[in-house]
Parts: C-alpha cells; structure tokens; sequence
C-alpha cells in the first residue's frame, strides 16, 4: 500500500470564475493509523454546487473552505487498513473525505453500504442524498393516494447549437440520441396523439410539513401559495415585479437581508411558476441553511414576506 496521499487543496479565493490556478496538487505522507483509526481509500468523489461557496471567506451557512487545506467533499471507497472494531479491510464506506485519494479518521460520519446490488458510486447519487430527495420528494411530499394520479411527462426533447459545429457529427448525436422516435400525429389512431392535461387551481388547507433529516448538514425550506392567476391576468405584471423585488436575485429583499446581512443562508429566493392557461399559478419561496438557523430563518422570511 502508498505511504503518500495525493490531495488537491484551495490554494487561492476565486474572484468570479473558477479556475485551476485556484487549485495545488499535493503530495503528502499517509501518517499510521492508530487504535480506534480507519483509512479508506476514496474511489469515487461527489462534487457539488455548495463547494463554490464554500470558497468565499464570508459569513455563510457554514464554514468557508481553508485555504491550503484540502477541499470538502462527499466520497465513497474502501477499508484499506482498520483498527477500529466498526469496520474490517473491504468494508464499502460513504464519508466525506473530500478531494483526496485517502481519508484517515476515527469513523466518525463514516457509514457502511452494501455494493451487492448496486455499485458504490450510486451511493453518491440516485441512491444516496439526491435519490433519497426524490424518494422523499414523491412519497412523503407529493404523496400520491388511491384514485389519484401522478403525471410523467410525455417523451420530447429540444435540441440547438450555436457556434462553430462539425454539422455531420451533431447530426449523428442526435440521430444516436433520438432514433427514429415521433410524436403521433393528432387523428393517427384513438386517443395516440398527446394531449394536454388541464392544471386546475387546487385550494388545498394550510399545511406546515417538517422532514427531520439529522444526519444531513443542510435543511431546505420550502415555501408556497397557489395564486387564482396566470399570465394574462390583469396583475400579472404587477406580480411579476413585486416577486423580483422580493426574492427575485442577488439584489431582492430576500438576499440582502437573509443571507447577506443576517448571514442565516447560502440560498434564499422567491419565485412565481406561472401557469400560461388555467388561472392556477403558484408563488414559492426557499431557503438552505444550517438546520440550527431555522427559527431565525423562518422569523426573517415571515418579517420580509408579512
């Protein structure tokens, strides 16, 4: 086994785009691991929109990323040496090691998984944080019970390019990408050709839904009100620089006071999904933040919001 690890530390704070020249490849010794310790080998890394953040020295959700040290990150790998009663050489664990090729620790926030059905890096996707998201997203949110119906959007696709292509080998990509799939034609055969689902406005009662999640560092907070409107409705423009002005970007209401002057969270908008035909519209308004914030979140978003 190596005696070196491999690591890439932050070498410098981007200012805009980041560039490798943020970034030092490093090479370091693998200190032995010690009674209680376990070294795993990192075979797969997840990278994540936070990291960016994690990059500005400022108040934040949670702590910037250290300069000269190594980037943060969730990974997934191997035992490769334990003495630590918890784990055996080949165990498959789920850590956050980050940027390295090895972690060292006392198994801290380690946890164990089973590859036998799945490969370890799924661990770090579908049926890891962002799986789990959209398990909990249809199951406990959405909810879906007899009678009712859960609509997946029909097959479709868009495509444009725009720059200097190699025309032929586009045309190939998309032919490899779509075959010889088309929409039915409307009169091909009953009921073949697509249809479009009406979207009525449903006034369902107040509710307030807490998901505890302990072993995740962030929480998500999620805010919504159907509107009898759409686009066409005469206060729609009206609506539309109202919501702007309160959590539409980095110069709404919503940002400047909650996560630039109360440095409560990484994210925090408002947004309007418009319905273009039934009067159905909904308002929306989110947060991340460190799950410890929450009632000050929530007391900051009901001040601006009212």
């Amino acid at each position: 086994m190596s005696t070196l690890n491999r690591r890439i530390v932050l070498a410098s704070r981007p200012d805009g785009k980041v560039t490798p020249a943020q970034f030092r490849l490093e090479e370091v010794a693998l200190p032995a691991t010690a009674d209680g310790q376990v070294l795993v080998r990192n075979r797969f890394l997840s990278l994540d929109p936070y990291m960016r953040g994690a990059m500005n020295d400022r108040k934040s959700y949670r702590q910037p990323q250290a300069l000269g040290e190594t980037m943060v990150g969730g990974t997934v790998g191997e035992v490769v040496e334990s003495r630590h009663p918890g784990f055996k050489l080949g165990d498959v664990v789920v850590g956050g090691y980050g940027w390295q090729l090895y972690g060292l620790s006392n198994g801290a926030g380690l946890r164990k998984v089973d590859t036998s059905r799945v490969p370890m890096q799924a661990y770090l996707g579908v049926a890891g944080m962002p799986g789990v998201t959209a398990w909990v997203g249809l199951n406990r949110i959405i909810s879906p019970k007899a009678g009712e119906t859960v609509v997946v959007s029909a097959a479709s696709g868009e495509f444009s390019a725009v720059g200097d292509l190699d025309v032929a080998a586009v045309q190939a990509a998309l032919a490899q990408a779509f075959g010889d799939w088309r929409a039915p034609a409307a009169g091909a055969a009953p009921g073949a050709a697509f249809v479009r689902a009406p979207q009525p406005l449903v006034a369902a009662p107040p509710l307030r839904q807490l998901l505890p999640t302990p072993d995740k560092p962030n929480a998500n907070l999620l805010l919504e009100q159907p509107l009898p409107l759409n686009d066409t409705h005469p206060d729609f423009p009206a609506m539309l620089v109202a919501n702007h002005l309160l959590g539409g970007g980095a110069n709404a209401r919503l940002w400047a006071r909650i996560r630039e002057k109360d440095g409560l969270s990484y994210d925090v908008r408002s947004y309007v999904l418009w319905n273009n035909f039934e009067p159905a519209s909904r308002w929306q308004a989110s947060a991340i933040f460190a799950p410890q914030n929450q009632p000050k979140v929530e007391a900051a978003l009901k001040e601006e919001v009212g």
